[in-house]
């Protein structure tokens, strides 16, 4: 699909056949627009599972502009066709005139900047329990409660032919013919590829998680580290682009076809070494780094997720002073648990220390609060109605580097919802103002 093609689409209503068996066809509007990745979501009212481009879904229309009809194009997107008609101002079709107006909670790409020095966001870890569904990234991606999501994880750096293996949750489904022969410890992703990029769309960053609670991720050398920088970045980052010139030729060939997402991209990269060792993270580091300023083509993020006894035993001081964000996990660590004795001297202890080398060029990564979404993240957990308070020690502790809230994870914290129906992150997100 053409550009040319995709600016129109922009003043277009849809008309969509062939797209269930109980329903022969249907007329919707077109709601976003990637030229990057040539694609672009639909909605059609009164069907169940708003349609997309490439066969997954979207939620709610945000903007619905209706026009008459003028002259039409054909499109196909795999095997299902749509008409597309270019628009005049005019009412809608009659089909959709009944439609009502989609809820304002959705927000679009129009709607919603992400602000990486806010003292408000919620990022939330996104894969590994059990509330987790196919569609549900999207679904976090479009509440007004959520402004970070982090993808878990890859979970062992060196497995089969020294490629990593990963699992991201029911996004995935199995493997590609290239990834069973070379690397069969990474999935394919087309479902998830397509959330990521109607995230990305909405303005929201969605990052990769490297490690977690169960995971080998040690490096052996500071040759090895840096070899899995390049891996990594060829396979989930912008290994290949031509604007990136510090890929590998013939790494990129080979990493290509194993990309779990294809050709989309992630805004960064999280750090969650929890093995007890920081040997050679340092050297990890600079190495992806150096690869992240030579994609001049977006912006790219670096988080690292400490336990919140100091110093970490896992994730060198440097590493997270260099990063954007770091997430201090205040739960499962009784000595400086959310709500215990120890938390709020903890956290201004953290604030010290990520700000030690700030400078005006150089401001540091901004700190977030860590906790479980839901009672089975384990100890440390607090209520919804507890977060406010926990807000207000922290803003009333003059800590300069404040950045919000993070959880584990965003999928159980929609789901814990108060007796009203409120839910957790929405809890958050208000107690943040």
């Amino acid at each position: 699909m053409s550009r040319s093609t995709l600016s129109k689409l922009k003043h277009c209503i849809v008309f969509a056949r062939s797209i269930s068996a109980s329903s022969a066809s249907a007329f919707g509007c077109i709601i976003s627009i990637n030229e990057d990745h040539k694609q672009f979501s639909v909605y059609i009212p009164n069907y169940p599972h708003n349609y997309y481009s490439n066969h997954d879904y979207v939620d709610a229309c945000v903007k619905q502009q209706f026009i008459q009809i003028d002259n039409c194009d054909t499109i196909n997107s795999d095997s299902n066709p749509f008409i597309l008609y270019l628009i005049h101002q005019s009412s809608p079709p009659p089909s959709l005139s009944s439609t009502s107006s989609p809820p304002s909670s959705s927000p679009s790409s129009s709607s919603y900047t992400f602000n990486a020095s806010a003292a408000n966001n919620v990022a939330v870890y996104y894969g590994q329990t059990a509330s987790t569904a196919a569609g549900g990234l999207l679904t976090l991606c479009q509440g007004p409660s959520v402004d970070i999501i982090i993808l878990a994880f890859v979970y062992a750096f060196f497995g089969p032919n020294n490629y990593p293996s990963a699992s991201f949750g029911p996004g995935c489904s199995g493997s590609t013919s290239s990834q069973a022969q070379s690397a069969p410890g990474l999935p394919s992703c087309p479902q998830l590829a397509t959330e990521i990029t109607q995230c990305q769309a909405i303005g929201k960053p969605v990052l990769l998680s490297l490690g977690g609670y169960i995971a080998t991720t040690a490096f052996s050398s500071s040759a090895q580290a840096a070899q899995f920088a390049s891996t990594i970045w060829n396979l989930f980052g912008g290994g290949g682009n031509d604007n990136s010139s510090s890929s590998n030729n013939s790494d990129v060939s080979d990493t290509t076809a194993l990309r779990p997402f294809g050709s989309v991209i992630v805004d960064g990269f999280d750090i969650d070494n929890e093995d007890h060792s920081t040997a050679y993270y340092d050297d990890f580091s600079a190495a992806l780094h150096l690869h992240i300023a030579s994609d001049r083509s977006k912006k790219y993020y670096v988080s690292a997720a400490p336990q919140c006894p100091r110093p970490d035993a896992s994730i060198p001081l440097g590493l997270m002073q260099a990063a954007d964000f770091v997430w201090v996990q205040f739960y499962n660590n009784p000595q400086c648990n959310l709500g215990s004795a120890g938390f709020l001297d903890s956290f201004k202890a953290w604030s010290q220390d990520l700000a030690a080398n700030a400078s005006s060029g150089s401001p540091g990564p901004r700190l977030y609060i860590g906790g479980g979404a839901w009672s089975g993240a384990g100890s440390g957990y607090v209520e919804g109605s507890q977060l406010p308070g926990i807000v207000q020690g922290v803003n009333g502790s003059d800590v300069g580097n404040f950045g919000g809230m993070m959880f584990w994870d965003g999928t159980e914290g929609l789901a814990n919802k108060d007796a009203e129906g409120k839910d957790y992150l929405d809890y958050a997100k208000e107690a943040l103002g």
